[in-house]
């Protein structure tokens, strides 16, 4: 003899049929705990009915939802995507606490061969989970939310490479050689790649002196999206240093030049900024090679284009500009957010503060 348990959720409003689940017991004291236990579940709204969603289906359901700009969209698509790989078949109500630590440790470790997964990318993974399982948990889909049972990572301390005063030195000397001088003078002034992949001319005011950034254009999952900055801080106007004005004015004159030798060859309008020779404005990624490649013909010690950003931010502090006006002048949402990120040092800064030390100079 056996005993069953059968529990009605009412009619699935999709199919008119009632949604009933039936389980077996061999004896009448495991049924009438099931069912006591199913009770209280339902009594503290821990009780669900069972669902064939998938966890694929789930995500993008979830991102259909989102209203945020595109590159925000994709940055969101592309965190998924390790989840969506390991899960998408899975029903998201089998998903455990264990399956996404498992999920956390393989990225960690580059399982199977793959490429290891830092902690900057691994939280966000995370918070996204958490934000689809949270939205199933708030519609009644899932009991509980597994994700949010899982920790992120500690932050990783990373080490930014400063130039030196020597090597920025060097580096401006060596870009009045490089047909792409005024947009790597734009990255010693503080503008992120996205940035400076995005600038066209219209933004430009040679007369008054102005730069407007008002754009950014960034690579997200091998897509090349342009929109708005990073942030609403991060639209700014900054006053160009005369340096730089001549830098854009002979980069202007340069372009026409470039157009007439292309003739029919010309094949971009050359409103960016950053374009190469036809007129094409260059993806952010080959941005970044021809940094590279910069550097290396002048035998400049290897530092990422981002890297021209942290110098910047680390020279105006050391000269005694105040943080909340190199946060305006980066884009920051606040002093506190510049002084926690961009307040680095210099061996050259670090002898400038044993010379005050110096006991013998007193």
């Amino acid at each position: 003899m056996r005993y069953q348990v059968t529990t009605d959720a009412g009619v699935d409003p999709e199919t008119g049929r009632r949604r009933q689940t039936r389980k077996r017991f061999r004896t009448e004291k495991e049924a009438r705990d099931y069912l006591s236990s199913t009770t209280a579940d339902v009594a503290r709204g821990l009780h669900v009915s069972p669902s064939k969603l998938t966890v694929g289906h789930a995500v993008q359901d979830w991102l259909q939802t989102q209203r945020v700009k595109p590159s925000t969209l994709a940055a969101y698509t592309a965190a998924l995507r390790p989840v969506v790989e390991r899960f998408g078949d899975t029903p998201i109500q089998k998903v455990t606490k264990a399956d996404i630590e498992g999920l956390v440790h393989d990225l960690r470790v580059g399982a199977d061969g793959a490429k290891t997964w830092k902690a900057t990318s691994i939280n966000p993974m995370l918070a996204r989970l958490r934000a689809v399982m949270a939205d199933l948990q708030a519609q009644g889909t899932l009991a509980r939310n597994p994700a949010a049972l899982v920790k992120p990572l500690g932050k990783e301390r990373i080490e930014y490479k400063i130039l030196t005063d020597a090597q920025v030195s060097a580096l401006n000397t060596a870009i009045k050689q490089d047909r792409m001088e005024h947009v790597w003078r734009l990255a010693l002034l503080g503008l992120r790649r996205g940035e400076l992949a995005g600038l066209k001319w219209d933004s430009v005011d040679l007369e008054e002196k102005m730069l407007t950034i008002s754009r950014n254009r960034i690579s997200v999952g091998g897509r090349v999206i342009e929109g708005t900055p990073k942030t609403g801080t991060s639209a700014r106007v900054l006053p160009l240093p005369d340096d730089v004005v001549a830098l854009l004015r002979r980069a202007r004159t340069r372009r026409k030049e470039e157009q007439l030798a292309a003739g029919e060859s010309w094949v971009g309008d050359g409103e960016y900024l950053a374009s190469d020779r036809w007129g094409r404005p260059l993806h952010p990624g080959n941005l970044s090679q021809s940094w590279r490649a910069m550097l290396a013909r002048h035998g400049i010690p290897h530092v990422r284009l981002h890297d021209a950003r942290h110098t910047c931010a680390s020279r105006l502090l050391a000269e005694g500009v105040d943080a909340a006006t190199v946060a305006a002048w980066l884009g920051h949402a606040s002093a506190a957010v510049t002084l926690a990120i961009y307040a680095h040092t210099t061996p050259d800064r670090l002898k400038s503060a044993a010379a005050v030390l110096d006991a013998s100079s007193s």
